[in-house]
């Protein structure tokens, strides 16, 4: 587990290992907040809906997904602390380093709240 990740629920801990960040991050924006029914896909019923979750996060971590949870319900939780520090830091990254390279401060700050859809002053 990444240094990173130790702030997240266990649950998406799990996730992470079993189908990777990015199509847990995906499931976490689609369904964060909500307990959904991961399919076995079985038959025709079963197989629509990890036809609709492989859509989200991908063929390969759906079937993963299907045979960790065996069609059982899963919490998906919101993760809104980890989501809004992770953005702090990526929008904190960005602004040292486009300043660095010459870039004049307003500017960056102009970009990066619209970027995000934050104020200007919230970016400050």
């Amino acid at each position: 587990m990444k240094s990173g990740l130790k702030n997240l629920p266990p649950v998406v801990q799990e996730l992470v290992d079993h189908i990777g960040l990015p199509s847990t991050i995906e499931l976490i924006n689609q369904f964060g907040g909500t307990t959904i029914n991961i399919p076995m896909g079985g038959t025709s019923v079963g197989t629509a809906a990890l036809v609709r979750l492989a859509a989200v996060i991908g063929e390969e971590a759906a079937e993963k997904l299907s045979k960790i949870c065996f069609g059982e319900p899963i919490y998906i939780p919101k993760c809104e602390k980890y989501l809004r520090d992770t953005r702090n830091q990526n929008i904190n990254q960005t602004f040292i380093e486009q300043v660095r390279h010459g870039k004049k401060a307003n500017s960056v700050v102009a970009e990066l709240a619209r970027e995000y859809r934050l104020s200007d002053r919230w970016v400050w």
